[in-house]
C-alpha cells in the first residue's frame, strides 16, 4: 500500500498519486464517517480530496508548526500496523510518501519521496501549484508526471543506471563510437538550423532500451549532469514506451508504486490477479476527472491480466494519440512535403513528442529546457535538447523565491546586509531579463511596476530590521503578509513568462520539419546496425571472461562517481548456472542474483544515509 501526497502552504492538496489498497482504505474510512458522500464521478473525486485534506491536515499543520517554531520537524512516522509516513519540504510544499510492505522501508521510502520531488520539479520548477491548476497546462503537467512517476517505478525495477543514479551507456569499439558522435553532431546542426524562435538545440543523445549509445554537446553549451540524463531518459520512455516493452516482454509486467525488485519475478501463467494486486493511478488532482485516468493507460492501470494488452504498440499509439495531440492542427498543405519523409507511420504522435522541462545549469537551477524526442526503431529513440533563451530570467526568479522563502521559514544564514543586497540584485536581475523578452512593452511595464511595488511595500514594512535582529521567533504580521505577496508574484511571473508560454503545438510546427529531417537520418544511418544495437542492450557485456580468474563470483558493479557512470555485466542465467550450482524446483538462478543484488544496493544506501562509508556485507 503506498500513496504520494502533496500539500501547499494553506494545507490543500496539490497533488495525490495512490495504489488501489490505499484509495480502497481511504473511502471505506470516509464513508464510514460520512465524509464521502458524492456518487461516482467528478462529485466524488472532488469529495476524496476534500476528505484527503480533512484527514490529513491535522498531520500537515503540526508539521508546519514543528518546522516553523521548534525547528524539528518530522522526518518519519510508524504506525502500529506497520505502515510508514517520510516527510519532506521544498519552498512551502509538504510532501508526504506513505507505504506499508517488507520492502517499504523508511530509507528506500525517503530516497523515493526525493525522486518524486526532482521529477516535480523537473516539470514545473520551483511552482509545484501548477500540478492544482485547472489549466490546460496544468492537466497536461499533472498528467505528465504521473506518466514519469510510473516510469520511474518501473525503471527501477528494471535497469541498474536507475537502482544506482549513474548512467549506463553501451559499450562498441571506438571506430562505432566515432560514427555515432559524427552521426549526433549531423542532428544537431540540422535541427539548429530550423530551430524555434526561442530556444537553440545544444545537446544530443540515442538512447536503446533505456541505455545511452552515446551523447554529443556542442561547444558552447552547459554540460548534462548524469541526474539530468537520468530524468531525461525517463521522459524519453514515458512518450515512447518500446523503449522498455523489450524489457518488458522477457519478464513480468511492472506494477506500479510496487516494491523495487518484485517486477522481476516470472510470471508462469496468465491467470487474473485478485483486485487487491491491481495497482493503478487514482484521481492526481482535486481536478483531475475520470476522462484523465483513461489518457494514459499504459501506466495508469496495470494489472497482470491485462497489462499485455494495454502495452500493446497499437494500445499506446491510440493513447497518445488521444491525449496528446488534441488541439494539434498540423496538417496543412506545407506538412504533406515533410510527411513524406516519415511515409509509411500511421501515428504522429507515437513518433514526436516535444515538452518543456527544466534542468541545471551554470547559471540557474531550473534552466528551461525543450526536449524533442524522435522514435527510431523498436527500442531505440533520438533524444534533442534544446536551449531556452528564458534561463537568465527562470535562474533568477527561482533564487528570488527560494530566498524570501528562507526569510519566511528563518533559515538564512547569511548577515543582513548580504541578504538585502543580494534581493536587490535579484530583483535588478529579474528587471534586466524582462525587459529583454520580446514581449509587449505595456505589458512588461506593468509586470515590473506592480514587482517593485510589492518589493518596496516589504522593504517598508522593516524587513531589514528583521533580518538584523535575528533573535526574533517570527515575523510581523505585516512584514509577513507583504514578503509572501512580493513571493506569491514572483511565483505567478515564473509560471506565465517560463512555463505558460510554451505552446506544443506551435513548436511542434516550427521544428516538425527539422525533427523529421533528423529522424530520418538517424534512420538510414542505423539501418545497419539495429538488430546488432537491440541485442547488445540486452547483452552489453557478459561475465563470462572473468569466471576463469574469480572462481565463484557471482556478479560485480562498478560505480565511477567521478564520471557518474556504471558498469554492469549482463545477469545471463547460463552463465550463473555454469559458475553456480542450480537450484532446485526450477527456480531461475539469474532472477535470484538480481533480487540479491537489489536488496544488497538498498542496504548500502540505507548505511549511507547513516552516514557510513565502508560496509562488509
Amino acid at each position: 500500500m503506498q500513496c504520494f501526497l502533496i500539500f501547499d502552504h494553506l494545507s490543500d492538496v496539490v497533488y495525490v498519486k495512490s495504489d488501489r489498497l490505499f484509495e480502497t482504505y481511504i473511502r471505506s474510512k470516509c464513508k464510514a464517517d460520512g465524509l464521502l458522500p458524492g456518487e461516482n464521478g467528478v462529485a466524488e473525486s472532488l469529495d476524496y480530496n476534500n476528505a484527503l485534506v480533512q484527514l490529513f491536515s491535522p498531520l500537515v499543520t503540526s508539521q508546519r508548526i514543528m518546522a516553523t517554531q521548534f525547528d524539528c520537524p518530522y522526518t518519519a512516522m510508524q504506525c502500529e500496523n506497520g505502515t510508514t509516513l517520510v516527510f519532506d519540504e521544498y519552498l512551502g510544499y509538504i510532501s508526504v510518501l506513505i507505504g506499508r510492505g517488507e520492502e517499504l522501508t523508511e530509507p528506500f521510502l525517503r530516497r523515493k519521496l526525493n525522486i518524486f520531488l526532482r521529477l516535480a520539479t523537473f516539470l514545473c520548477g520551483p511552482t509545484l501549484e501548477i500540478l492544482k491548476s485547472t489549466s490546460k497546462d496544468g492537466s497536461y503537467r499533472r498528467s505528465l508526471f504521473g506518466e514519469l512517476i510510473d516510469c520511474w517505478t518501473f525503471l527501477y525495477g528494471r535497469e541498474f543506471s536507475f537502482l544506482l543514479e549513474a548512467e549506463e551507456q553501451l559499450m562498441t569499439n571506438s571506430e562505432l563510437s566515432i560514427v555515432w558522435v559524427k552521426l549526433l553532431q549531423n542532428v544537431l546542426e540540422k535541427v539548429r538550423n530550423c530551430d524555434a524562435r526561442e530556444s537553440v538545440a545544444c545537446h544530443a543523445f540515442i538512447l536503446v532500451n533505456a541505455k545511452i549509445l552515446a551523447l554529443y554537446s556542442s561547444r558552447n553549451a552547459c554540460e548534462l549532469s548524469a541526474a539530468d540524463i537520468l530524468l531525461l531518459t525517463v521522459l524519453a520512455c514515458a512518450r515512447h514506451p518500446d523503449l522498455i516493452q523489450s524489457r518488458a516482454d522477457d519478464h513480468a509486467e511492472c506494477k506500479i508504486m510496487q516494491e523495487p525488485h518484485s517486477s522481476r519475478n516470472y510470471q508462469q501463467d496468465n491467470v487474473p490477479s485478485s483486485d487487491s494486486e491491481i495497482y493503478y493511478s487514482p484521481c492526481a488532482s482535486p481536478f483531475q476527472t475520470s476522462n484523465d485516468k483513461d489518457k494514459f493507460a499504459f501506466h495508469s492501470e496495470v494489472s497482470s491480466s491485462s497489462s499485455t494488452e494495454v502495452c500493446s504498440g497499437e494500445s499506446r499509439s491510440n493513447v497518445e494519440n488521444k491525449c496528446e495531440f488534441d488541439d494539434n492542427t498540423l496538417k496543412n498543405d506545407e506538412d504533406e512535403s515533410k510527411s513524406e519523409i516519415a511515409e509509411g507511420f500511421v501515428d504522429i504522435a507515437a513518433e514526436f513528442s516535444c515538452d518543456l522541462v527544466f534542468l541545471q545549469s551554470t547559471g540557474s537551477s531550473h534552466a528551461p529546457h525543450v526536449i524533442h524526442t524522435a522514435h527510431i526503431t523498436q527500442g531505440i529513440v533520438l533524444v534533442v535538447v534544446s536551449m531556452v533563451n528564458r534561463h537568465l530570467l527562470s535562474g533568477s526568479l527561482a533564487r528570488g523565491i527560494d530566498a524570501l522563502h528562507q526569510i519566511q521559514t528563518m533559515t538564512s544564514s547569511s548577515s543582513a546586509k548580504s541578504t538585502m543586497d543580494g534581493l536587490e540584485s535579484i530583483m535588478r536581475n529579474i528587471t534586466e531579463s524582462l525587459k529583454k523578452q520580446k514581449l509587449p512593452s505595456s505589458e512588461i511595464d506593468l509586470c515590473l511596476k506592480r514587482l517593485q511595488s510589492h518589493w518596496n511595500l516589504a522593504k517598508k514594512s522593516g524587513l531589514l530590521g528583521f533580518l538584523k535582529l535575528r533573535d526574533l521567533k517570527c515575523l510581523s504580521p505585516r512584514l509577513e503578509s507583504d514578503i509572501s505577496k512580493v513571493n506569491s508574484y514572483l511565483k505567478k511571473c515564473f509560471i506565465k513568462y517560463c512555463i505558460s508560454w510554451f505552446r506544443r503545438d506551435l513548436f511542434m510546427a516550427w521544428t516538425n520539419g527539422s525533427v523529421i529531417d533528423a529522424q530520418a537520418l538517424v534512420r538510414y544511418s542505423l539501418a545497419d546496425y539495429v538488430d546488432y544495437l537491440q541485442v547488445k542492450a540486452k547483452h552489453n557485456f557478459s561475465m563470462a571472461p572473468y569466471y576463469s580468474e574469480f572462481p565463484g563470483m557471482v556478479h560485480f558493479l562498478y560505480i565511477d562517481r567521478v564520471k557518474n557512470q556504471v558498469t554492469v555485466p549482463t545477469i545471463d542465467d547460463v552463465d550463473v548456472l555454469n559458475n553456480c550450482q542450480s537450484q532446485p524446483g526450477g527456480i531461475v538462478v539469474g532472477d535470484i542474483v538480481w533480487k540479491k543484488l537489489y536488496q544488497m544496493v538498498n542496504k548500502v544506501w540505507k548505511y549511507l544515509q547513516m552516514g557510513d562509508r565502508k560496509s562488509v556485507v
